[in-house]
């Protein structure tokens, strides 16, 4: 029950932020990650109505990762900013055990700067 509740609410906050897609702008420095206020609100109250701690324990890690992978993932393929994809990696490697330093290797390689302003997903 709890996973069609958590499953039918990602459906419909990811439905309702690709209905509002960040602007971006071309500029030398990074463009922003997407961190929109309210799915992080939505987030935040699926961890607490499913007595989830967000990344203190490793089974709700994982499932928090994921829901922000596929978030990140999405803003990715709407507005093509790189580093979105490379947010999205990210939290996989929270999922998986892998690399969770892509978006800093990114914005070093292209920006010759550390991602300062890390979003809190």
């Amino acid at each position: 029950m709890k996973l069609t509740v958590l499953l039918c609410c990602l459906a419909a906050v990811l439905y309702t932020v690709s209905a509002f897609p960040a602007e971006t702008t071309e500029a030398p420095t990074p463009p922003p990650l997407n961190n929109n206020k309210g799915f992080r609100s939505i987030s935040d109250a699926l961890d607490s109505a499913l007595d989830w701690g967000g990344y203190d324990s490793p089974r709700q890690s994982k499932v928090r990762g994921a829901i922000h992978a596929a978030y990140h993932e999405i803003q990715y393929r709407l507005t093509d900013n790189q580093r979105e994809h490379e947010r999205a990696k990210d939290q996989w490697g929270v999922v998986s055990g892998g690399r969770r330093d892509n978006l800093d290797r990114y914005d070093r390689e292209h920006y010759g700067t550390r991602n300062q302003n890390r979003d809190e997903d």
